[in-house]
């Protein structure tokens, strides 16, 4: 069932994490790539948030949740990998302690990152989901905080930052495509636009294999697929939360499905016309 209207996230709560992230994150770079606008038939405006400190948005959320704790709390989270460094980068600065729970298959790379930005890295057996449940019962045990990857309001206001610099630096757009995975980053880009730019067209992009906001928009309520099949592992979330999914019925226009082939295409595509070594 869908949340009531008043439980999303506003505008003014995005300005406010703005405010609170300024210090900490990068306004990114919109670029265009003049091949790229000829294979797509259309100007393909690239939001570099691959430049972001730690290589992802995640540091917007995360700095926006974890800057507003009380000095000494123990943080945990969970993560695949860019949320895990994202909180780690932000404990650091916060001075905070950090304790993450990764997937077991977790790419070896974004593991010794994570260490690398501070935090202490366990593992868990299974998907993102199982990691989650892990550091939820770490935390209860330990007195610690848990940073949800997507699931509260504050990380949606900090990603939706990401929208305010997409309005700012390219007022013109009409279609904004968004990557899904719990449906964070979506839910924040979509509060930006339909308050300054109602009539631009938001389209979530989700992997076949891993399509789990699709089903749970289809069943009008969040629900987890038994099984994750996609080369992308960032994304891979077995289920939405209430939350996200209230944002994005309320607000986005619709959401896609892309198979591991055509994402590979694309992947391959920026590489070789952008320069662009992305997820």
């Amino acid at each position: 069932m869908e949340a009531p209207r008043e439980t999303l996230v506003t505008l003014a709560d995005i300005h406010e994490a703005r405010d609170r992230i300024a210090s900490v994150a990068r306004r990114t770079p919109l670029t265009s790539v003049e091949s790229i606008d000829r294979v797509c038939g259309a100007t393909v405006l690239l939001k570099e948030e691959y430049r972001q400190r730690t290589g992802s948005f995640k540091i917007r959320g995360a700095y926006n949740h974890i800057s507003r704790l009380a000095p000494g709390t123990r943080v945990v989270a969970a993560s695949a990998g860019n949320h895990a460094q994202g909180v780690a980068l932000a404990a650091k600065i916060a001075g905070l302690d950090t304790v993450v729970f990764m997937p077991s298959n977790a790419s070896l790379p974004k593991v010794q990152a994570t260490r690398d930005y501070g935090a202490e890295v366990r593992f868990a057996t299974g998907a993102l989901d199982d990691a989650v449940v892990a550091a939820k019962s770490w935390a209860a045990e330990h007195d610690a905080v848990f940073v949800p990857p997507f699931d509260d309001p504050f990380i949606i206001a900090g990603q939706g930052t990401l929208g305010l610099e997409l309005y700012e630096q390219a007022p013109e757009a009409r279609t904004i495509l968004v990557p899904v995975g719990g449906g964070g980053l979506l839910s924040g880009v979509a509060v930006a636009y339909r308050a300054l730019a109602p009539g631009t067209r938001i389209i979530g992009v989700e992997a076949a294999g891993a399509a789990s906001m699709v089903a749970s928009l289809a069943a009008g309520e969040p629900r987890a697929l038994t099984s994750l099949t996609t080369i992308c592992d960032g994304i891979a979330v077995k289920s939405p939360s209430a939350l996200t999914l209230a944002h994005v019925r309320s607000l986005v226009d619709d959401v896609v499905v892309v198979d591991d082939d055509a994402i590979g295409e694309a992947l391959v595509v920026l590489l070789e016309r952008a320069k662009a070594v992305v997820e």
